[in-house]
């Protein structure tokens, strides 16, 4: 108990120790930025001349990004059934089946949301161009 008592004032010590700094004050303090001039930090002042939504290469980078996140969402819903599909055909108890379809439910319900996003998306867009 005696031994315990020690190591955990040690480690007292040591914590209060690392947080007093124990460094010299004297010296330059490297958070005083009092003589130096603030820069403009909104990113959109350097690419306000620039027509980066005129960019071909950007849009089409922007583009194939999107199709293949699309692609690979819809892959990974295709083997998520497959492996349902081979889970239920194995699997022996009727409670385990009933897990699985509630499961198969419950991503149907997902993905359906998910990749429904672009058109309700753009739907609201084309509703907020006719109000304006």
């Amino acid at each position: 108990m005696k031994q315990r008592k020690r190591i955990i004032l040690v480690l007292f010590l040591l914590i209060i120790f690392m947080l007093t700094g124990c460094g010299d004050d004297e010296g330059e303090d490297p958070f005083d930025f009092s003589g130096i001039e603030p820069k403009n930090i909104n990113p959109w002042t350097y690419v306000e001349d620039t027509d980066i939504t005129l960019n071909s290469s950007l849009k089409n980078v922007a583009a194939s990004s999107s199709e293949l996140a699309i692609t690979i969402g819809i892959m990974g819903i295709v083997f998520s059934i497959f492996y349902m599909v081979i889970r239920i055909c194995f699997s022996r108890s009727a409670a385990t089946k009933e897990e699985i379809k509630r499961e198969a439910v419950m991503k149907g319900m997902i993905a359906i949301m998910l990749f429904s996003i672009p058109f309700w998306l753009g739907l609201f867009k084309y509703f907020a161009e006719l109000l304006v």
